[in-house]
């Protein structure tokens, strides 16, 4: 019974995978998020910044792997956050306020995940150029400093005068988890050495929706206004197999 299991899971997995094709690897890369579309109702005015990038592979065949990515970014850049000033209604269901906007301050995005996809080589060794897609969860942070340069300086309200002149205050900032998609193409070594290097270029993408500005008067209505993150990322590292 347990021979044919063998012969069976033999058959459906080619035997470079059963081999022990599994592979992690650790670098860094830098990105530049691109406009967004006009017309999209999406703001931002461009983070750029590096990242950490942990990629395990698990050989499929000698052609074709799994392959998951932890990934991290900080990237400092501008967003758009908006408020309101009431104004005099007629209705009292209905209160009136004028809208302000703001995208010259300085932001700051933060960001951790996780993708998983597929990739496909080229050669089953030496200098083997790739390709894949993956997706998955990421937890965006933005972070914000407001002041009166850039008219800002009224969603410092909340905050006491003490806590305004302490450096290590944090500013009224969001957190948002959505779907990350990453498209990428690179070489890698590939050897009996067990050691390798890798150098990919990708396009990575996530909408964010529009959030409430917390830790502001809630009589603003304050929000930071909703932004794609489009990185187009540029990472080279090294990789183990195991």
């Amino acid at each position: 019974m347990y021979r044919a299991f063998f012969l069976i899971l033999s058959a459906i997995v080619p035997a470079s995978a059963l081999a022990g094709g599994l592979s992690v690897g650790v670098g860094v890369d830098a990105s530049v998020d691109l406009p967004d579309p006009k017309g999209t109702m999406s703001y931002s005015k461009g983070f750029a910044g590096a990242g950490l990038m942990i990629p395990v592979r698990y050989d499929l065949s000698d052609y074709a792997s799994f392959r998951a990515t932890v990934r991290t970014a900080f990237a400092p850049g501008h967003d758009r956050v908006s408020w309101g000033t009431p104004v005099p209604s007629t209705s009292v269901d209905q209160p009136s306020e004028v809208r302000h906007a703001s995208t010259d301050h300085w932001a700051m995005l933060a960001a951790g995940g996780l993708t998983v996809g597929l990739e496909a080589a080229t050669k089953e060794s030496g200098l083997s150029p790739y390709f894949g897609v993956e997706t998955g969860p990421v937890l965006v942070n933005t972070y914000h400093s407001f002041d009166a340069d850039s008219g800002t300086s009224t969603l410092l309200s909340e905050l006491t005068e003490d806590e305004l002149k302490n450096p290590s205050t944090i500013e009224p900032f969001t957190s948002k988890l959505t779907l990350l998609t990453d498209l990428h193409a690179g070489v890698r070594t590939r050897g009996e050495s067990g050691m390798g290097f890798w150098a990919e270029a990708g396009y990575a993408t996530a909408f964010l929706k529009a959030q409430p500005l917390p830790h502001t008067k809630e009589i603003l209505n304050a929000q930071r206004d909703p932004y794609g993150w489009n990185a187009l990322r540029l990472g080279f590292g090294v990789q183990f197999a195991m």
